[in-house]
């Protein structure tokens, strides 16, 4: 099982090929997540560069969903009336 981030960087994409071959989607939804939340160091390796268009779609997509979910809870925050100041003891 890979320990440090390199490994795992090498080994998602190589997951989620696997996953999309074998019809396996939670081993796919395991591997999209960790490829969106770790972009940077996935995008790095051989194996990311390997992936097909439509896998790195997929990727893309998955982002994309992410920070529209991200924007969405910080618009329906700004509405939100603060908290009152903490009162001082007395």
């Amino acid at each position: 099982m890979p320990s440090n981030l390199a490994d795992k960087a090498e080994a998602a994409p190589a997951l989620l090929s696997v996953a999309d071959e074998s019809g396996l989607p939670a081993l796919r939804a395991i591997a999209l997540d960790w490829l969106v939340h770790n972009y940077a160091a996935a995008a790095a390796t051989p194996a990311f560069q390997a992936l097909s268009k439509a896998q790195s779609d997929m990727i893309a997509a998955s982002a994309c969903s992410l920070l529209g979910r991200y924007h969405d809870l910080l618009h329906s925050l700004a509405h939100v009336d603060s908290l009152p100041s903490p009162s001082k003891p007395e």
